[in-house]
Parts: structure tokens; sequence; C-alpha cells
């Protein structure tokens, strides 16, 4: 039974279709997923609080409802802070993400974190545990190629 006032359309689209953005969509209106790019949060704006492109930005500067905060943590993933440190100095106003994270991710990020520099080849790091970096154990190829990062870098 139809209801008066109401049609038949699907809801409308709220995720970006992933092959729009990379420009390679060839459903058009028939797509599943939105084509619009202003309703996806400009994450330069949210990161760093301005955007090169401003007013022709593609993107939305609006400020977040919890359903762009989702699609900004889409975009920007999880919070290495949050989940490796157990807290993030920003809060709410994080543009990570805080949500829980399976053991399969949190290897994976593991796995791409890079030691410190100054913490091992001088011992030491000003920033502390405030750190991005790896200040645990390392890896002697990683330590290798820290040193060899150095070396170059000294050389010049």
């Amino acid at each position: 039974m139809k209801v008066p006032g109401h049609c038949n359309l699907p809801p409308r689209p709220t995720k970006l279709c992933k092959l729009f953005k990379s420009g390679s969509c060839s459903r058009g209106t028939n797509c599943a997923f939105s084509h619009d790019l202003k309703s996806q949060p400009c994450r330069f704006f949210f990161v760093g609080g301005e955007c090169a492109a401003g007013d022709i930005c593609s993107f939305s500067h609006e400020p977040l409802d919890n359903l762009g905060r989702q699609q900004l943590h889409e975009m920007t993933g999880p919070c290495r802070f949050y989940h490796f440190k157990g807290y993030c100095n920003m809060g709410d106003k994080c543009v990570f993400s805080h949500q829980p994270i399976s053991s399969e991710k949190r290897a994976e990020m593991e796995q791409s974190l890079k030691p410190c520099k100054f913490y091992h080849i001088h011992g030491k790091c000003d920033i502390g545990e405030n750190c991005f970096y790896l200040h645990g154990e390392a890896t002697p190829e990683s330590i290798s190629n820290l040193h060899e990062e150095y070396d170059n870098f000294s050389s010049h």
C-alpha cells in the first residue's frame, strides 16, 4: 500500500563512492553511493583549521555532526595516540577515530610505527611520552636504517 505524500524512491546515499572520488565511477545516477563531495568533510580544514582551496574546495567546511565526524574518521583512520598511549590530548576535537579497533588493525598499525631517531640514536627524546614515534624495542633492521639515514643526513 502506498502512503500518500511518500515516494518509493530509495533513500539518498550518504557514503561517498570511492570510485567517484578517484574519478572512475561509470554508474552515474545508478550508483548506490554518493557522488556529492560537499557532503564529505574536508580533512585539511578539520585537521589544520584551514584549507588552501578556501571557498572553492569540493569538500565541506561546515561544523561536524555525528555523521560528518564518522565520515572524517573513515578518511583519517584510528588515532595513534589514543590507541597506543591510551589517551589523546585532543579529546572529542580529535580528527582521528577513538572507536575500538580489531586486534588485526592494531597489529597493522604497530607494524607501521617508526622508531624515534632521537631516542634510538641519542638515547633520549625531548618530547618524551608525547612523541609519536616508537621509544620501545626496535628491530635491528629499523635501527640500521635509522643510522644509515642519520649518516646520510650528516654527510651533506
